[in-house]
């Protein structure tokens, strides 16, 4: 994985010119909250260990 930055979405006054390229925590999803198209996914915190 190149080298990336964690932003809380809620530090932000606007986010619309940001695309999210990985979801963590994926095995906790909701079964109501679709994953999000594109972005890599992973089921723990772990980035770059599963996937």
């Amino acid at each position: 994985m190149p080298d990336f930055i964690i932003v809380k979405a809620g530090t932000l006054d606007g986010f619309a010119q940001f695309t999210p390229a990985l979801e963590a925590y994926c095995d906790g999803r909701l079964p109501w909250i679709p994953a999000l198209v594109g972005a890599q996914q992973f089921s723990r915190s772990n980035i770059g260990d599963d996937g």
